[in-house]
């Protein structure tokens, strides 16, 4: 009985819980749809490129939205995450700094690798002391006055990395709608094949949803850690679910497919499910009901009859 009591327990224990609750043991998050939920990254390598007057280091030190499924790490190539600094320095004693300021950043992609520049504008300029003397019948008298010479320099900090692996995109895949006519059962069964790089599908059909997941995630440094799974979404009264089947419990007189959307994402696209293919299937389940209550008791009779005539020849060989 209590093994009867706690497999009850297992089917009724929603199966988002349970992952929610492993991640709340595990101190982590859950992926959330949101990728953004990342904040680590790699510690940048300040390698300084300097001209003249101006020092500074740029490095890429990661990408936004970053998945990792099976060791393979994905992410969004333009968004890297790069960062960098720059000061002025190497000022002699009678230079003078005007102005120091970014004027420009950009990133290029070419022959496999992502480029980020900023070019950085430094303005000085450097004074002299010019001392005259004028004389007249009057005697001499000297002045002073400071000559100031301008000069503006240029720099682009430049660095560059291997281009993220870009994460598939998927297809579109046309959907099977089977409208079983039972009079016994009627429903209309969606049957939509899981492609390799979908997080989830979500049904709709007259504003009641529910969603198949196919991945559930972990933030972890720099990405979020994707992994394989199948569990169920959302509640509905008109929806139930069979392995990887949608099922709406409706008279299929009432069903109409413009009704029904069906949303496909990943982590970095979402797509809209067209071009269904429907069938229909006329089947009265419940006259073959009938049909099959003859064929039963008489099985069940036969089978009856065999038992029974084993037990004799086991109980005459035991005499």
């Amino acid at each position: 009985m209590r093994t009867v009591f706690l497999f009850f327990l297992i089917i009724l224990i929603p199966t988002a819980s349970a992952y929610s609750g492993v991640f709340e043991i595990l101190n982590e998050k859950a992926y959330d749809d949101s990728l953004d939920i990342v904040t680590e990254y790699n510690t940048p390598d300040k390698t300084v490129q300097e001209s003249e007057h101006i020092r500074g280091w740029i490095d890429i030190i990661g990408f936004k939205k970053t998945v990792r499924l099976d060791v393979v790490v994905y992410s969004n190539v333009s968004e890297p995450i790069v960062q960098y600094d720059y000061w002025a320095d190497n000022f002699g004693e009678d230079d003078h700094l005007d102005k120091l300021e970014f004027l420009d950043q950009r990133l290029i992609i070419h022959d496999g690798s992502i480029i980020s520049e900023v070019d950085i504008h430094l303005n000085y300029h450097h004074s002299t002391k010019i001392i005259t003397t004028d004389c007249d019948l009057d005697g001499c008298t000297t002045s002073t006055h400071t000559h100031k010479k301008y000069y503006d320099e240029y720099i682009t900090l430049s660095t560059h990395e291997d281009l993220p692996i870009q994460y598939p995109t998927l297809d579109q895949i046309n959907p099977i709608i089977t409208v079983y006519n039972y009079s016994f059962y009627p429903h209309i069964e969606i049957e939509i094949q899981i492609q390799p790089f979908e997080t989830k599908t979500t049904f709709t059909y007259d504003n009641e949803s529910i969603t198949r997941m196919s991945m559930m995630g972990v933030a972890a440094t720099g990405a979020v850690n994707l992994s394989e799974c199948l569990y169920w979404e959302g509640e509905s009264d008109l929806f139930v679910t069979k392995n990887i089947t949608a099922i709406l419990k409706i008279n299929t007189t009432e069903f109409n497919p413009n009704n029904l959307t069906i949303i496909t994402s990943s982590p970095y696209e979402t797509k809209i499910v067209t071009n269904y293919t429907i069938s229909t299937v006329e089947y009265d389940q419940e006259e073959q009901i009938k049909k099959s209550g003859v064929i039963w008791p008489l099985a069940i009779l036969i089978i009856f009859g065999y038992g029974v005539k084993k037990c004799m020849k086991l109980w005459s060989e035991m005499i």
